[in-house]
């Protein structure tokens, strides 16, 4: 089966490290054994069936659910002593989105195989809220990463700079865009 990125909206990760791990003193970064805990939402079973054969086939531990993270956001979190609290508060290290970012403007400059190959749900947004799943996602990591946790987005160039300014704003950091190898913005990360 292949897999349609463009639908597969949500992948959250715990990485936790095994005994055997190692420090490597040459570069400083930390090498070891790691294994990951996965959750893989997306609002279509037919991206969910496609990602479950091929978590299946590379032995990948993951957990899918039918989830609206329009709906997950604002109804998954509860006010608690002033502190955000809910089932995955404070769960997750990685977040990492490809949501929907295209707004229905620009429609009409986009290549005919997208348009035939890929449903609309997992393409676009409405043209006054063309943040709308980046929003929501980033409110979701406010309470559902870990300190130091880490979102990263798939983006639309054309709204770097207002995801940026809209992650600034919700108290991430170290907020970083890479190009893709066209040269466009494509790929942002932000430190919780």
């Amino acid at each position: 089966a292949q897999y349609n990125y463009a639908q597969k909206y949500f992948f959250s990760a715990q990485y936790r490290r095994e005994a055997s791990s190692r420090f490597s003193s040459e570069d400083g970064r930390w090498w070891g054994n790691f294994y990951s805990v996965g959750a893989a939402w997306d609002i279509s079973q037919e991206a969910l069936a496609v990602a479950r054969e091929n978590a299946a086939r590379l032995g990948a531990e993951v957990t899918f659910s039918q989830t609206d993270i329009l709906s997950t956001a604002a109804a998954g979190r509860r006010e608690s002593g002033g502190e955000q609290t809910g089932a995955d508060s404070g769960a997750w290290d990685v977040i990492v989105s490809n949501p929907p970012y295209i707004c229905l403007k620009e429609r009409a400059a986009m290549a005919p195989n997208v348009l035939e190959h890929e449903p609309q749900v997992a393409l676009f947004v409405p043209d006054d809220d063309p943040l709308r799943f980046y929003r929501a996602i980033a409110q979701y990591g406010q309470w559902a990463l870990k300190r130091g946790g880490q979102l990263f987005f798939e983006i639309n160039p054309l709204y770097a700079t207002a995801l940026r300014e809209l992650l600034s704003t919700m108290a991430y950091h170290d907020i970083e865009t890479r190009a893709d190898a066209y040269g466009k913005e494509r790929m942002m990360r932000a430190r919780r």
